[in-house]
């Protein structure tokens, strides 16, 4: 294993940095057994020079199996020489990007025959969930695929709000870091839809997590609990939300092998959701994340 996060030698100037690297390039070239890298932490950049860890892009380690970079970017932010490097290692098992100014999309030109996890955790494009769409052909065994994506917060927000019009009790009772098998409004069903079509398009895909910053939940629950519209459109819009649907029944409109769909939310700092498909055609496993926050 090499890990390299926050390092003191970034506080020396740019002569000595460049020369400790290029010892620690050396020494890495010698490690052909290597199966886990994980490089992160701010690294700066000296005016008119390249990154400092560009020289790895020219590296290859046969049985490299594991890859988590943060905020450390390989090459330009069109990906390139990043999809050059990570291509090379094609006994990845589990690859995280995390806190990098790059988009997706990057890995569409970067097949992966063994991946199993896929770890996006990346806010800088808007854009990122329709970039997974295109993404997902190049991993044909992947099993684990979490991203950023802030639309859920919307959703979950509303998903609080519904009652059963019988018991006029919450569907989602408790507190959201603890809810299961969750029932969603209606009216996000265009949403909901895409989360199926994750799972579609990558036949072995059996848990995706969607990511987005607690902070930004509470300040649109804060914008929803003061919302202004006229009393009539409000109550017209409150009476769509109350109608409910189960991932299930979106899920089985486009996947004939479904069995199940599972979620459930967990809290640490950001909020996650998980859904966890079960087919009648692949093999359940229970799916490997990697660690990370």
């Amino acid at each position: 294993m090499f890990t390299i996060t926050n390092p003191s030698i970034f506080r020396d100037p740019p002569e000595r940095i460049a020369d400790a690297l290029s010892q620690l390039l050396r020494s890495l070239d010698r490690c052909r057994l290597l199966e886990e890298m994980t490089l992160g932490g701010t690294v700066p950049q000296a005016d008119g020079q390249p990154e400092l860890f560009d020289p790895l892009v020219d590296r290859f380690w046969p049985l490299l199996r594991k890859l988590d970079i943060s905020c450390a970017l390989l090459g330009s932010q069109d990906g390139g020489p990043l999809a050059t490097f990570v291509s090379r290692h094609q006994a990845l098992e589990q690859l995280r990007l995390s806190d990098i100014p790059i988009r997706a999309s990057f890995l569409a030109r970067t097949p992966l025959k063994v991946l199993a996890n896929l770890d996006l955790d990346i806010d800088f494009y808007l854009k990122l969930p329709m970039d997974v769409l295109t993404i997902l052909p190049s991993f044909p065994t992947l099993r684990y695929l979490r991203f950023r994506d802030q639309n859920i917060c919307e959703v979950l927000s509303a998903a609080r709000g519904l009652r059963s019009k019988v018991t006029r009790r919450a569907l989602n009772a408790g507190h959201m870091g603890e809810w299961e098998n969750i029932v969603f409004p209606v009216i996000h069903v265009e949403y909901l839809e895409s989360w199926a079509r994750y799972f579609k398009r990558a036949a072995t895909l059996q848990t995706v997590v969607l990511r987005c910053n607690a902070g930004q939940m509470e300040l649109h629950e804060q914008v929803d609990n003061h919302d202004e519209r006229p009393y009539q459109a409000a109550r017209a819009l409150k009476e769509e939300e109350t109608s409910c649907v189960s991932l299930v029944d979106i899920f089985s409109r486009t996947m004939p092998s479904l069995l199940r769909v599972d979620s459930k939310v967990e809290s640490k700092g950001t909020l996650d959701l998980w859904l966890t498909c079960y087919r009648k055609d692949v093999a359940n496993f229970p799916s490997l994340s990697i660690a990370g926050p």
